[in-house]
């Protein structure tokens, strides 16, 4: 029965992958690469994401408006309120 660098029975190891060293370095490396390439694609995304939508703009206006005149403006509006 040999020992491991870090103290573990080498059986132990062999029969339990968690209980080996782990390789920081690369899953640094593999963590920052993937987090960089999910920020580019936001940035992406918003930089040629476009005006709002008509029916969008609508359900501001409507959320604003007063609840006597709720009802009146659902009359007009392209996505009404269920």
């Amino acid at each position: 029965m040999r020992d491991c660098p870090h103290g573990a029975r080498s059986d132990l190891v062999d029969n339990f992958p968690f209980m080996r060293p782990r390789r920081f370095a690369e899953e640094t490396f593999i963590g920052l690469g993937f987090s960089a390439a999910a920020l580019f694609l936001h940035s992406l995304f918003w930089r040629n994401a476009g005006p709002p939508w008509r029916d969008e703009i609508d359900t501001l206006v409507l959320a604003q408006t007063p609840w006597p005149q709720f009802f009146d403006r659902m009359e007009f509006s392209p996505f009404p309120a269920l």
